[in-house]
C-alpha cells in the first residue's frame, strides 16, 4: 500500500467512527424556544377598573398647630398629620377648605383631568374729572379664578392605590382689605406621585405664608 492510498484508508475510517457516535456525544445547536402565546402571558388583574381621587387645599392657622404640639420643623412624632387638621377643621374660625377638585379616572390610564375656571369681577371706586365737577365712579375690574387637577392612577393592589398627579390653583387670596385696593392673589402648584392607601387621606404637600399653613391632600378610592 503506497503512501497516498494509506492516507486515503485512514479518512475513510475516521469519518466512520464518526458517523457511529452516539446522538448523545454530538454537537447540536441548542433547541428554539417556542414563541410565548399572548394568551399564556399573565392579564392585568385591575385593568378596565375605575378609582377617583380627591384633591383638597386646607388651610390652617400655625397657632392653632403649635397649640396642638406639632413640631413646627415636622420632626417626628409630632409633624402634622391628617388627624390634626381634621381636628383643625372642627374649628372653622382656625381652619378650612380653600379648595377641593375629583377626577375620575381608569387603572394605568392617563389624561383623566377636571378643570373649573371663573371670572370673578370686584368694584374700585375712582374720580374722574368732568365739566361739572369731580364726581365717583366705579371702576370693575377681572379676576381668574379656577383650578385644574390631572391623575394617572394605578392600582398597585386592593388597598394600594399610586397616583401621578399635577394641581394647581390661581386666584383671589381673600376678600379685600380696602374698598379702594384690589385683592390680594395667590397661585399653588403641586405635581408628583403617591402612594395612597384605599379610602385614607394623605398630605403630599404643603406650604406656609405668615401665620398660615397651607396643606396639599389626597385621597383615592376604587369605585367598582
Amino acid at each position: 500500500m503506497d503512501k497516498k492510498t494509506k492516507c486515503a484508508f485512514i479518512l475513510i475510517v475516521l469519518l466512520a467512527g464518526v458517523s457511529m457516535l452516539p446522538a448523545g456525544n454530538r454537537t447540536r445547536r441548542p433547541p428554539i424556544p417556542p414563541r410565548a402565546n399572548s394568551s399564556e402571558q399573565e392579564a392585568d388583574p385591575y385593568r378596565g377598573r375605575t378609582l377617583l381621587v380627591e384633591a383638597f387645599v386646607v388651610e390652617v392657622q400655625m397657632a392653632t398647630l403649635y397649640d396642638m404640639g406639632v413640631n413646627p420643623l415636622g420632626q417626628a412624632p409630632h409633624s402634622v398629620s391628617v388627624a390634626n387638621l381634621l381636628e383643625c377643621l372642627q374649628r372653622p374660625d382656625q381652619a378650612n377648605i380653600l379648595v377641593g377638585a375629583k377626577a375620575v379616572g381608569l387603572h394605568g390610564v392617563g389624561n383623566n383631568a377636571v378643570k373649573r375656571s371663573e371670572t370673578s369681577y370686584y368694584p374700585r371706586r375712582k374720580l374722574v374729572n368732568t365739566p361739572e365737577g369731580r364726581p365717583q365712579a366705579i371702576d370693575y375690574t377681572a379676576y381668574e379664578d379656577g383650578e385644574t387637577l390631572s391623575i394617572i392612577p394605578g392600582i398597585i393592589s386592593e388597598q394600594v392605590i399610586q397616583v401621578s398627579y399635577s394641581f394647581n390653583y390661581s386666584g383671589p387670596r381673600q376678600a379685600r382689605q380696602h374698598e379702594d385696593a384690589p385683592p390680594d392673589t395667590v397661585a399653588w402648584e403641586w405635581e408628583g406621585t403617591a402612594s395612597l392607601n384605599v379610602g385614607q387621606p394623605r398630605i403630599v404637600g404643603a406650604t406656609q405664608s405668615g401665620a398660615d399653613a397651607i396643606f396639599f391632600v389626597l385621597t383615592a378610592h376604587l369605585l367598582d
